[in-house]
């Protein structure tokens, strides 16, 4: 019947959605993020923080606008609710963290909230904003994780922002980089 042809359809688009929002790190699967990006050799984060968002995010818009482009009103509700509280835990919670790698991730879950606006748009705009914020996430992700490699002292790579302190007497042009990343993870230039 019609009914349980509907239900079917909501409980997939809602299974598939579920999975590919815990892939980009949306509220509430946001939790795996930080430990992962704390834990994992820096390498591995950058590409876990570019490539991997990158797909997922390739994959949810493929999904989404395509096979439930018809659908659009019975998905875009909760998808708001959830890029919004994904943008404001993401804002809010990397206030706190004093580990880089750490503040990286919950930065990555805010820039999963501002791209899943972009796909609630369902629009040509829509689609085109979020691959440009894609391609220059992604650039910038690398970028900034590279860094990351690079900033060292008698412990190895420095983690704790502590560890940063100094690091524009030290090395101005490392610093001046990883400035301008962080200003382009803000939007700036």
């Amino acid at each position: 019947s019609n009914t349980s042809n509907a239900t079917l359809l909501f409980a997939g688009i809602g299974l598939t959605g579920l999975g590919l929002l815990f892939k980009i790190g949306a509220v509430p699967f946001q939790g795996w993020k930080p430990d992962v990006y704390q834990g994992a050799p820096t390498p591995v984060t950058a590409l876990m923080a570019s490539c991997t968002v990158v797909s997922a995010f390739g994959a949810l818009l493929r999904v989404f606008y395509v096979a439930f482009g018809r659908l659009t009103w019975d998905w875009r509700p909760a998808l708001w609710v959830v890029a919004v509280l994904t943008l404001v835990t993401g804002a809010v919670v990397a206030i706190t963290q004093t580990d880089v790698k750490r503040l990286l991730a919950y930065s990555s879950i805010a820039h999963a909230g501002f791209i899943l606006t972009a796909v609630i748009a369902t629009s040509r705009a829509g689609l085109s904003s979020s691959l440009f914020y894609l391609a220059s996430y992604g650039f910038t992700t690398v970028g900034a994780f590279a860094v990351i490699t690079l900033v060292r002292d008698a412990g190895g790579e420095a983690g704790h922002l502590s560890r940063w302190a100094g690091l524009g007497r030290r090395s101005p042009v490392v610093a001046g980089i990883f400035a301008l990343f962080l200003l382009a993870f803000a939007g700036i230039p």
